[in-house]
């Protein structure tokens, strides 16, 4: 009876061994399986927050980020860099040349918005021709060079996709915080506001939302203010005033 006991001992043993070596197998293809669903989720991720033909970031992912940089600035009383740019006359390379090297322009575009913002810069593709930069902790005068810059740098993308020289170039409006806006949306409108005087001024240029010197508004333009200013903050009213009073008493 010892023996058999001994036997039937040693083959209970011999299956649960055989068992543990199947558990470890499939815990570590089930390991291997969630790893794998990590990276497609990540991946998902990314395509979901990524405009696909730039690659920056798009529209809704601008939305939240710059909602959680306005928050960090207010909370640490830093300023805060809102630019918008619009590619100019850019109908005209898709009507002249076709949706393709419109294409590609975009995509040069994005490639030099990654190229010249670093350094805690942010960037996106707004929709269409538009694009973002958020430059945190920075002033209204630094993020003004910075647009300066990008402006310069843009008369590259006519030659770096084949097309006559300067025909692609951009306008730019640039808002900040404190002084035109005290939340995302009144930053947004602010940046929007500016880029409508910087296209009222001859395009291919620089306007910063509380200087209105030089800008002459067409037809229309005061209502297309105003559609941009609806639920803006009374801050950022106040400044459009300021820069009213200080051009025309």
């Amino acid at each position: 009876p010892i023996n058999e006991i001994g036997e039937n001992f040693n083959s209970l043993m011999l299956a649960v061994r055989e068992k543990e070596e199947l558990l470890a197998a499939a815990n570590g293809e089930l390991k291997d399986q969630y790893a794998e669903l990590e990276l497609l989720h990540k991946q998902a991720r990314e395509m979901a927050d990524t405009d696909l033909l730039t690659g920056l970031r798009n529209h809704a992912h601008f939305q939240h980020h710059l909602r959680w940089e306005v928050d960090r600035a207010l909370r640490q009383h830093q300023p805060l860099s809102l630019i918008m740019l619009d590619l100019d006359h850019f109908k005209i390379v898709n009507d002249r040349f076709g949706h393709q090297k419109g294409d590609e322009v975009l995509k040069r575009v994005g490639r030099l918005l990654r190229n010249e913002i670093h350094d805690g810069g942010y960037t996106a593709r707004y929709g269409g021709e538009e694009f973002i930069v958020v430059l945190p902790e920075t002033a209204s005068g630094a993020a003004l060079e910075a647009a300066d810059r990008l402006r310069m740098k843009m008369k590259e993308v006519s030659t770096d996709v084949g097309l006559p020289e300067s025909i692609v170039g951009g306008s730019f409006g640039v808002a900040d915080l404190p002084l035109c806006a005290n939340d995302a949306d009144s930053l947004i409108s602010a940046a929007d506001s500016a880029l409508l005087f910087a296209k009222r001024r001859g395009r291919d240029r620089v306007a910063y939302f509380r200087d209105l010197s030089g800008t002459e508004l067409e037809d229309g333009d005061i209502e297309r203010l105003q559609s941009r200013l609806e639920g803006a903050s009374l801050q950022t009213i106040r400044a459009l005033v300021e820069a009213v009073d200080s051009t025309d008493k």
